[in-house]
């Protein structure tokens, strides 16, 4: 897996479009001017002349941008849950254990309200969801 797999593979497990997903995203940008580096309100710069290229989940999601740290800690707290951890991990051409549904690793479990995930495969989770999908999967195989 990619780190851009898993981006997307978290998006859609958070149930948000790309295009939610990037207005979220825009939106934590403008609220935040912290993570812009620099504070230019004051100056009347643009916004879009001062959002990172990488911030554009098209570009992540496609493989042509690389997420920095600024990035992955506001997807992380203002868009969908991810771990930074793993995203660096995939770069590094890593290959940490992924549920192939849901995006869920041993760093970031699913969590119902009463308790977290365990591992029923390689890769797949006990998230309830996730075992539904794994039960639909097979039945097309079959």
């Amino acid at each position: 897996m990619h780190p851009h797999d898993y981006l997307k593979l978290r998006r859609r497990a958070a149930g948000l479009t790309i295009e939610e997903a990037q207005r979220r995203l825009d939106e934590a940008l403008q609220a935040d001017w912290r993570f812009l580096g620099v504070d230019r309100r004051a100056r009347g710069d643009d916004f879009e002349q001062l959002r990172d290229p990488c911030a554009d989940f098209v570009r992540l999601e496609a493989g042509l941008s690389i997420a920095g740290t600024r990035e992955l800690v506001l997807i992380k707290v203002r868009v969908f849950p991810i771990d930074p951890v793993i995203y660096h991990h995939l770069g590094m051409g890593g290959t940490p254990r992924i549920c192939r549904f849901c995006g869920c690793s041993q760093l970031d479990a699913c969590f119902d309200g009463h308790t977290t995930c365990a591992w029923v495969a390689k890769d797949l989770c006990s998230a309830a969801s996730c075992q539904a999908q794994a039960v639909k999967e097979h039945r097309r195989a079959s």
